[in-house]
Formats: structure tokens, sequence, C-alpha cells
């Protein structure tokens, strides 16, 4: 089941943007919870058995939709996905249906899909595939990851009515910053200052004109706030200081999914993994094993033997670790991504609430239990 909404309203972790939509997988949660969902539905989401249907729901597309609606929703899709289909592809496109005599959306089931794709290309059929057969058709998943926002909340001890005094504590979180973060890239910086005399905030938002390397560019950022700080006037001492700091999407590197349906299955596979096997390389891929737990759900396996993909824990991080007990992170530093619950032979009940936490340099993946005590079990590539 999925879920699509023009809001943001967080229904699960698996969450994907499309031009202005939020998109929610919500493939682990518990059936009681889907379908108070699924009758909840309508002006703020809407709800579809698969992704192509709950899209096309939302973009108000169905049987008797004219095709220029739909060109409307295929301009978007091409774009988002980068697909190389120009604009002037999809107008000829749709100029060629409406001379065949195709004017609404359910008229395109007179095309099969062998003769859409020798005429139009793979990519248009892929698409019409979407639109003619929801059910079955195939939607590139692209994770989302919300943009981080970095604070600092400065309090004075005493009236600060100095600009060197008040640009100090700014500067020293940046240098700070620059180090735990050294590929940090700023979109935008806004400073707020809480005075003692006045209720209102004077502050000013700093957009960038191009995203700012923060350990490259720290010089210049000192020197954009030490002038915007100049500019301002104050009707009495500043007694405190919030700062935040918008940063850019951050740069998705590779991560490898534990459990691939993309596994290989040409004879050149099969004969690598062979001659691997006979150099004495320990060569295997994982088999799910019946258990939701990390640690306990899959083990190694011959590379050559047919596997089965589970319909969960495809976002999980591929080194993972014993678990291995920390100190509780910072809130503001984690993101939740799952939820376990089960009993255990004798009865007892466990959960786990799964998080990703930014640690200097690197994310790792860490979990609080129903004790209330953390846990580090992978890091994220």
């Amino acid at each position: 089941m999925f879920v699509v909404s023009a809001q943001n309203l967080k229904f699960s972790p698996y969450i994907m943007r499309f031009a202005d939509w939020y998109i929610y997988d919500l493939k682990n949660l518990h059936d009681f919870w889907k379908v108070r969902i699924q009758e909840a539905e309508g002006a703020d989401y809407v709800c579809g058995d698969s992704l192509w249907k709950a899209i096309l729901k939302a973009y108000q597309l169905q049987t008797f939709s004219p095709l220029q609606d739909l060109k409307i929703f295929a301009e978007t899709y091409h774009s988002f996905f980068k697909t190389k289909i120009s604009a002037k592809n999809i107008a000829d496109t749709f100029a060629i249906l409406r001379r065949l005599g195709l004017d609404r959306l359910g008229n395109l089931n007179r095309l099969p899909f062998s003769e859409i794709q020798a005429r139009f290309g793979k990519t248009w059929a892929l698409f019409f595939q979407g639109v003619i057969s929801p059910a079955e058709a195939f939607w590139k998943w692209i994770p989302y990851r919300e943009k981080e926002v970095f604070y600092l909340e400065h309090e004075f001890e005493n009236l600060c009515a100095d600009c060197a005094e008040l640009m100090e504590p700014i500067e020293n979180y940046l240098k700070k910053l620059s180090e735990s973060e050294p590929n940090l890239q700023i979109e935008k910086l806004s400073l707020q200052f809480v005075t003692y005399e006045t209720t209102d905030d004077p502050g000013f938002d700093l957009p960038t004109t191009y995203p700012y390397l923060l350990s490259r560019d720290q010089l210049w950022i000192f020197k954009l706030l030490h002038e915007r700080v100049l500019s301002l006037k104050f009707s009495s001492p500043i007694s405190k200081i919030l700062f935040r700091i918008h940063s850019t999407d951050r740069a998705e590197s590779l991560q490898l999914s534990l459990f691939s349906n993309d596994l290989a299955k040409s004879l050149e596979y099969k004969s690598l993994c062979e001659k691997l096997l006979n150099e004495k390389f320990d060569v295997f891929v994982p088999e799910i094993l019946p258990s939701y737990l990390p640690e306990t759900s899959w083990k190694k396996t011959q590379p050559t033997k047919e596997i089965q993909i589970p319909n969960y824990g495809l976002f999980r991080p591929l080194i993972q670790e014993v678990p291995s007990p920390i100190a509780p992170p910072d809130d503001l530093r984690i993101w939740f991504t799952e939820r376990l619950a089960w009993f255990d032979t004798k009865g007892s009940a466990h959960s786990r609430d799964y998080f990703i936490s930014r640690v200097p340099q690197r994310w790792i993946w860490i979990f609080q239990d129903e004790n209330q005590n953390w846990f580090r079990q992978g890091v994220i590539e």
C-alpha cells in the first residue's frame, strides 16, 4: 500500500519525493494502521495498492480523463526521472495519439504494449504501462532524506551591545562545526536576536547564491554575517541569539543493499563465482532466515543458489555489527527508520526503535530497546 500527499505526514520512514508530492511506502506497517489510514483518505492524501495507482489518483487521472491532463503528468514524470525525453518529443507523441483518435486515457488500452514500444521506444512503453496497468508497472523508488538544520542557541550572561562580542559565539560554533562536518554545504543561514526590552525578534535570513562549503568558505561567511549584523538597528541590548544553518541535500553515496533483487542470472556471473571459489575466495549471497531481527535474519549461502527476496529490511545498511551498548545520542542528530516488536519463547515482549545517527564524519545505525537502552549495530555507507 502506498500513500501520496502534498504535505509531509510522516506515515512511514520510507519516503520518496516526486515533484511536489510525498510518497510513502507502507509495506512495513501493521494491517491495523493501513486500514486506519485508508479509511481516513480524503483531501490530505490518497492511497493505492500500487505506487502507480496512488500517483494517478493524486493527479486525478482516470479512464475518462483527457489526454491533455496525461500530457501534463508526462512532462513532470520525464523531467523528474531525467529520461532524456524532450518537451518536443512529448508534444509529438501526444499529437500522434490524437491523430490515432485516442483522446481519453482509457483509449490507450487499444494499443498493445509491443506496438507502443515499437512505435515510441522503451521509455514511453514503460510510462504507458504504468498508466494502463498500474498494478503491475514498475516505478523507480528514490529514497528521500530531509535536509539537515544545525542549531545554535546562545544566551549571554551579560546583555550584549557590542558587535564583536555578538559574533564571537557564532564564529566559534562555525569553527567547531567545520571540524565535525567538513563536507557540509550551506543553503541558507538564519539569525534571530532576542532583545531585552521588546518581544520582537529582529533578525534576518541569508540565502546563498551557490552552496557554500563550510570548511572552505568560513571567512567569507564570517564577513557576510558581520556586515549584515552591523546594518541592523536594535532598540535595546541583546540577551539571546538563535542561529540556524540550513544544509543542502547530501550527495547520495552508493549504498549497497543487503538483499539485492538485481543479482545477475547470467552464465558470466555463475562462471565468475565458480572461479573465485576455486581460488579459495569466500563467496556468498545472503539467504533469508525466519527472523525480523537484523543479526539473525540472514546467513551465508552458495552464490549460485536461488534466494528469496524479503519484503522488509531492504533499507538496512550492508555493514552490520553485533549490537554494542552506547550512550544516549543527541535527539537533534537522529532520524527514525524502523520499529521492531516481538515475543520471545518465554512470552516476554521486546521492541526496538531503529535510527540513523550522525557522528563525526559518518552515519551509524543505532536502536533503543524496550528498556530505553541504546545500542549501535552498523555503519551507513
